[in-house]
């Protein structure tokens, strides 16, 4: 009995019955981890049982050092190649975890697959395509995510920051960093920069709200802890309501904050009155709006 071929979606919308709504969004993921990201599509010779006989591998696989973004690739690669989920491969010398899968269909559709191909499958799935871009290329910084990138990338990184603004992420511009000939270390090896790197920002309470989460979970804790920080600090809503009031009265941010030590013996930093005065929402307004929806809506 021959094994049945994978073939790709004929639709992006759900009505090619082999491509639910829920596979589709897999492949989107996957095409954002496997686009100039970590993961690879590849073909290699292996040595089979004969030793004098080699045939070629056509793989899909991913090597990070976080175990959990590893463990979802291959849950959502299963998915798209619609098999039994396979177990992630180590920790090895240099801390990092190996998921792969063999498709020879899958390997040949990618490598012929264009850039206006792969626009479509990302502007239909945005939030998936994303999710697959950030968990693969991105950092968090002071109130930001960043997508790193290269000047030879610079093509992907646009089309990343046009879905980052059509989610609705506030966006900063691509910029350079760093510099050519720069020596860095990435999972214990050392690495030298030899082209111009890019980068640009979205703004963290934004991801945070949208896109929800990093699958690297120290990336993941960093953003938590960094926004919950942040400015949140719970304050009586009278204390507030005082502020703007004080505010209206013609009072500056610093004579407002030293308004309040006095009359009220607390410490609201001025970056805090000006963000009440300006409609920045509490820390548990913002924890209500980032809810999932439920079924009711």
């Amino acid at each position: 009995m021959h094994a049945i071929r994978w073939a790709p979606p004929k639709a992006l919308d759900g009505t090619d019955s082999e491509w639910p709504l829920e596979r589709l969004c897999a492949l989107a993921y996957v095409i954002g981890v496997i686009f100039k990201g970590d993961g690879s599509v590849y073909k290699s010779l292996k040595s089979a049982r004969n030793p004098r006989r080699k045939d070629t591998s056509y793989e899909i696989a991913l090597r990070a050092s976080s175990r959990q973004f590893v463990d979802f690739f291959i849950e959502e690669c299963g998915r798209v190649l619609g098999r039994k989920f396979v177990r992630a491969q180590g920790p090895y010398k240099d801390g990092c975890y190996v998921g792969k899968y063999r498709s020879v269909d899958f390997y040949k559709w990618w490598k012929d697959l264009t850039f206006e191909a792969i626009k479509a499958i990302a502007y239909a799935f945005p939030v998936q395509y994303l999710h697959g871009r950030f968990d693969s290329e991105s950092g968090v910084g002071a109130y930001a995510v960043y997508m790193f990138g290269a000047i030879s990338h610079v093509q992907v990184l646009e089309l990343d920051r046009e879905l980052c603004i059509k989610v609705g992420l506030r966006t900063g511009p691509i910029l350079p960093y760093g510099h050519v000939g720069e020596i860095g270390r990435i999972n214990g090896r050392t690495f030298v920069s030899k082209e111009q790197k890019l980068r640009f920002s979205v703004n963290a309470k934004d991801f945070l709200r949208i896109l929800r989460r990093i699958k690297v979970a120290e990336r993941n804790a960093k953003l938590l802890s960094m926004i919950k920080g942040r400015a949140w600090t719970p304050w009586r809503e009278s204390v507030r309501e005082e502020a703007i009031a004080l505010g209206k009265t013609g009072l500056n941010h610093n004579s407002i904050s030293e308004r309040l030590a006095e009359t009220r013996g607390v410490l609201v930093p001025p970056m805090t009155i000006y963000s009440w005065q300006h409609g920045t929402k509490s820390w548990s307004a913002f924890v209500e709006e980032a809810r999932p929806a439920t079924a009711n809506g």
